[in-house]
């Protein structure tokens, strides 16, 4: 060392070797210090400086990223939201921040569950979904208790007094053949696809895996199962069971669902790019775009953190006075991501007044799309609106979300003392 320090030189010598190592910190601020040292650095060592600088940035953006997304996957939302926001720090007015922002979004998206329906139909969100934060429980620190599990439903709720006559039942909505062939498969296929339909995959996998599947192939068979594994969180065994299955012979509504399952276990595996790839193709090879493939589409979407090509994908099919109510929902979720928030409260009013009109014309009682109506009521409150409309939509809440009755109660109040 000189009589008056480290020459810069050598300062950007040790922020090269340390660059070269991994460690981005202490380069980066190296780097930084040496960009102020224009006097006695040439040219090219400054310019080398300053690339320096961004790289070390980048690469601390990108660990920063993934810390985020190991975060989010543990359900520890908060923590991931910071590291974004020490991302779009170090990214400064030089870097761009897509990147961040699509982050960003996976981690405020909502958290749709895997499909339980074995029918595809079944399969569709007919209401928006709540925050992440109202759906996931973070994971406890060795401090925390533990939350409470849920109960395990009783066999009695899920085969219910006579599970041959419930297994019959649910064979109504399988093509003969199939409904046949799983007639013939003995009494533990048959406990195990009624428990599946229930939802229920660890209990569909106590029956099914005492089945011989060395020599029970039918790709039919297998797909329940490969189902079920999903449904039981195993979703890497899933997912092999899945590809196995598609060089098999499935009939095409099989190999259609075969097909969405395996969209369904890349995105509990977090592995959207993939996800959105297969969700993708499934769609556009359907030809004229149904409910079913195009909300996979956009959920999927919504997931990977890409909520305005969702909403983009989405438009087109909005244009018709009987868009179904599947496709009007996440088409909300996704303006909402989005933040377009006028599309959004306008796309919420279709979809309670789609549910409203259903009720009157099936004389059937209303099933009213809480979340939604949560959610309108947000944007109301923070907009402004007619008291009038505000008024009609917390009238509705209070009958079907009692669980926030008193507050609804108390905006009533608020509304009449403004008179």
């Amino acid at each position: 060392m000189g009589l008056f320090g480290t020459s810069p030189q050598k300062k950007l010598a040790r922020a090269r070797a340390l660059l070269a190592q991994g460690d981005f910190y202490p380069a980066w601020q190296l780097f930084r210090e040496l960009q102020g040292l224009s006097g006695r650095l040439s040219p090219e060592e400054i310019s080398e400086a300053r690339q320096g600088s961004v790289t070390c940035r980048r690469a601390m953006i990108d660990r920063r990223l993934q810390e985020a997304e190991a975060l989010r996957s543990a359900g520890d939302l908060a923590g991931a939201r910071d590291r974004c926001q020490t991302a779009f720090d170090l990214a400064g007015q030089d870097i761009a921040l897509e990147a961040i922002e699509e982050v960003l979004q996976r981690i405020n998206a909502p958290r749709r569950p895997v499909a339980a329906a074995p029918q595809l139909r079944d399969a569709l969100e007919v209401d928006i979904l709540p925050p992440p934060d109202e759906t996931v429980t973070p994971s406890p620190s060795p401090l925390d208790r533990s939350p409470e599990p849920e109960p395990a439903r009783s066999d009695e709720e899920i085969f219910g007094p006579d599970p041959e006559s419930r297994f019959s039942e649910m064979l109504l909505a399988v093509e003969e053949p199939t409904a046949e062939f799983y007639r013939g498969l003995g009494a533990d296929f048959r406990l195990g696809y009624v428990a599946l339909n229930q939802g229920e995959g660890r209990r569909a996998l106590d029956f099914f895996d005492r089945l011989d599947w060395s020599t029970l192939r039918d790709p039919r068979a297998r797909l329940e199962r490969a189902h079920a594994l999903l449904l039981a969180e195993r979703a890497e065994e899933s997912l092999r069971e899945l590809d196995a299955l598609a060089s098999s012979d499935l009939p095409a509504g099989e190999e259609n669902r075969r097909r969405y399952l395996r969209v369904e276990a890349l995105r509990a595996l977090t592995r959207f790019e993939e996800a959105v790839a297969a969700a993708r193709a499934l769609a556009e090879e359907a030809g004229e775009p149904t409910p079913v493939t195009e909300a996979l589409l956009a959920w999927t979407l919504l997931e990977a953190g890409r909520p305005q090509e969702a909403f983009d994908r989405l438009t087109p099919l909005m244009g018709t006075e009987d868009t179904p109510e599947e496709i009007v929902a996440v088409a909300a979720q996704a303006a909402g991501a989005a933040g377009l928030v006028e599309d959004e409260a306008g796309l919420l009013r279709r979809l309670i007044d789609m549910r409203m009109q259903r009720s009157i014309t099936r004389e059937v009682e209303l099933e009213f799309p809480v979340e939604s109506g949560r959610r309108l009521l947000e944007i109301y409150l923070d907009s402004g609106a007619d008291p009038d409309d505000v008024r009609s939509l917390v009238l509705h809440l209070i009958d079907h979300d009692p669980e926030r009755a008193e507050a609804y109660r108390s905006i009533l109040l608020e509304l009449d003392a403004a008179g």
